[in-house]
């Protein structure tokens, strides 16, 4: 049974707390998949007090790529969520990065968009590959523009896909935006498909396909 939108959130609003506490990463996925259900999408995409399960998803991908101990999400204060890699905790604010001109989700905000977004030629592509590396500085720059007044690291959700056409000099351009400015940030992170980069100029990989699955 299909629950209404009122429903929906007085669901994700009893169920936020609990992603509050620190939980090692593989809980944190498991009770995850008990909220970001796919009957569920239209809403955490299209409602602001549903994005919290949007910033969930990118922090335990994350934390699973990195191997962080714990993580948590903050209780709606900045920044975003908090993290224990190897045995220190950090603060971090989470953003997504998308294709320019297109809105995250515009598929749930406006049906006839969906159409379009089904049909994907190779041009388009393309198109996104040469887009993602100035949309990633574009993004981190920013949220530097912010200057932040406490420590805390950025972590950017790359959300643009190009079947691995441009996968090697992507990843190129982000290690190079990377190792550039990250203003008041103690470090940047991007996550790209499966993998992590760091400002530090590591590296992180994960090969685990169920991981990424939507």
């Amino acid at each position: 049974m299909l629950l209404s939108d009122a429903e929906i959130a007085e669901f994700l609003e009893q169920e936020r707390p609990w992603f509050n506490q620190w939980r090692a990463p593989s809980v944190f996925s498991e009770k995850l998949k008990h909220v970001k259900r796919p009957s569920f999408s239209h809403h955490y995409f299209t409602k602001s007090k549903a994005k919290w399960v949007l910033e969930a998803w990118v922090l335990n991908k994350f934390a699973a790529i990195v191997s962080a101990d714990e993580i948590k999400l903050s209780d709606n204060s900045a920044p975003d969520a908090y993290a224990k890699i190897d045995g220190n905790e950090v603060g971090i604010e989470i953003t997504s990065v998308s294709e320019p001109g297109r809105k995250i989700a515009e598929e749930y905000r406006d049906p006839k968009n969906r159409k379009e977004i089904e049909l994907d030629p190779v041009e388009n592509w393309v198109r996104r590959a040469e887009s993602a590396a100035p949309a990633l500085a574009e993004g981190i720059s920013i949220k530097i523009q912010k200057r932040y007044s406490f420590a805390v690291d950025l972590l950017v959700y790359l959300n643009i896909s190009e079947y691995g056409i441009r996968q090697q000099a992507i990843e190129e351009k982000i290690s190079e935006i990377l190792s550039s400015n990250i203003g008041s940030f103690a470090a940047v992170w991007v996550l790209w498909k499966n993998k992590v980069f760091c400002s530090s100029g590591k590296v992180f990989c994960s090969s685990d396909v169920e991981l990424f699955d939507d």
